[in-house]
């Protein structure tokens, strides 16, 4: 029975932060609609784990005692940031679109990957808690549409509220305006995607970027809602997918839209000479690599927002949503600063790419990287994977993602620093003994402390000694010091509680 009473405790604790947050949004005075709502969609979640409660007698699912511990940590981290808002005093010095109205966009996409991943267990391993009435009122308030008419709306009020109470400037009303066009544009274009197959017909400005990993990437507009896209050729033939089996993958791929962290997938179009092309989401400022390569136009300073934390927490969260947003755990496949891009706010989404594959699939087949990795990916390579009977895992990801987070740091490509060390280039067969021995360059060190130790434990030796990118794990607590607690303890901190901080997001 001993086994059972952490997972008890953590339903405890979810129960005690739902009432809390219930309490806290009747003190906010700004921002009150969204508030509101924020706290509604919590609630939705918290029913239904407040009857595993009653019902809760064997050691539970892994997965659920996971998705339970990430629930807790995110509703603590709601309860802190509500505490924050009611808390402020000089409001129009505190507001900017990177803050206040990113940490909602964070939240709601927060909740959104979580009910996913509860749902879908609770269906799966508890049927007699999880009535028809959870899992319709779940769906329906999660749906992608009603999300986005709710938030417009919210949106909306809470301006004219600003308004009235005179706590606008005038750079808040214009972002809160063009936030506003951005939400009914992104609706009006997701109510009218009937279905994922689209025309060529629909496109006009066609505009080439460059050559993909499997073919041309251009960006088109799209004729009937005045809205950029992506338009992705699958060309390659030495792939070996057939149609079909990329149009599976595209169904993976649509599965994922819940989550805000991933490249949306928005349909594909097959051409006259039976070529498919994906068509998805357009990303103003491309790759995260071409950012972080180019500190001129894109400078990302460290102070005052922290804008590469942010986008490092972006980061994990897509991959987050990756690894356990379906029903069975999944792997990205290809983590590297090319598979992340960033649009017009400095959000930045994972490309799925229609490549991921189960966890299971990729166990029973015992994949092994065995020297022919593309180019790119092979400065990413965990140890386990360098050696010959490396085995790939959520583990090994999470070493990859280590390597994102030290070129956000670094704004270096990984092995650059070493060969600008040694002034030679290193060929693969170094590279890979590099990493096999467990080697790493070193992040900067005038970077938040916690920022440089969590770039090293995502990249440890052992998989086993690495985070995992939700819930209260090592990589949520050190990114998020990192964002809202000063060297002093002072910023973020609330007051007479043990301070859980807020999630940052950028207006998509």
């Amino acid at each position: 029975m001993a086994a059972v009473l952490p997972a008890i405790d953590v339903i405890k604790d979810i129960i005690s932060v739902g009432k809390y947050i219930y309490e806290a949004v009747q003190m906010v005075k700004t921002f009150k609609n969204r508030s509101k709502t924020l706290a509604k969609r919590v609630e939705v979640i918290y029913r239904p784990i407040k009857e595993l409660q009653k019902d809760l007698e064997a050691e539970p699912d892994p997965d659920l005692h996971r998705i339970l511990k990430d629930l807790r940590d995110c509703f603590q981290q709601i309860k802190a940031f509500l505490d924050k808002l009611s808390g402020m005093r000089d409001f129009k010095k505190l507001w900017t679109r990177k803050s206040v109205d990113s940490d909602f966009d964070g939240f709601n996409n927060q909740l959104t990957t979580r009910q996913q991943s509860l749902s879908l267990i609770l269906q799966a391993k508890l049927k007699s808690q999880f009535t028809t009435a959870m899992k319709d009122q779940m769906s329906e308030t999660f749906e992608l549409h009603k999300i986005l008419k709710t938030d417009l709306e919210d949106t909306r009020n809470d301006l004219a509220e600003l308004l009235e109470l005179g706590l606008e400037t005038q750079e808040m009303v214009e972002e809160l305006k063009q936030q506003i066009a951005d939400l009914e544009a992104n609706l009006k274009f997701n109510q009218n995607l009937d279905t994922m197959r689209m025309s060529h017909e629909d496109f006009d400005g066609e505009t080439i970027l460059h050559e993909g990993t499997f073919g041309p990437i251009y960006r088109v507009n799209h004729k009937h809602e005045n809205k950029l896209l992506i338009v992705k050729e699958i060309t390659d033939s030495e792939s070996k997918l057939t149609q079909k089996e990329l149009l599976q993958e595209a169904d993976k791929w649509k599965c994922l839209r819940f989550s805000q962290f991933i490249v949306q997938l928005y349909g594909y179009v097959v051409d006259a000479e039976a070529r498919l092309c994906f068509v998805v989401e357009y990303m103003k400022h491309g790759s995260l690599r071409c950012v972080l390569e180019d500190p001129t136009a894109h400078p990302l300073p460290w102070e005052p927002n922290k804008i590469r934390l942010r986008m490092a927490r972006d980061c994990a969260q897509g991959v987050y949503a990756i690894h356990y947003g379906q029903s069975k755990p999944m792997l990205h496949r290809a983590i590297t600063t090319t598979r992340f891009f960033v649009n017009e706010y400095y959000a930045v989404k994972i490309s799925d790419n229609g490549m991921t594959k189960s966890l299971s699939k990729i166990s029973q087949r015992k994949d092994k990287v065995q020297g022919d990795v593309e180019k790119d990916e092979m400065l990413y390579l965990a140890p386990e994977e360098a050696s010959i009977n490396g085995k790939i895992s959520i583990k090994t990801e999470i070493y990859k993602l280590g390597v994102v987070f030290y070129e956000i740091a670094s704004r270096k490509r990984p092995f650059q620093a070493t060969e600008e060390e040694k002034g030679k280039t290193l060929d693969v067969a170094e590279k890979r003994q590099f990493i096999k021995s467990g080697k790493t360059e070193k992040p900067p060190t005038d970077i938040p402390e916690d920022f440089r130790e969590l770039i090293e434990i995502c990249r440890a030796t052992r998989p086993g000694d690495r985070p995992d990118t939700g819930g209260e794990s090592e990589m949520e607590a050190r990114i998020t010091r990192s964002l809202f607690v000063s060297p002093t303890g002072g910023e973020g901190k609330t007051k007479g509680s043990k301070w859980r901080p807020s999630v940052v997001r950028h207006k998509c």
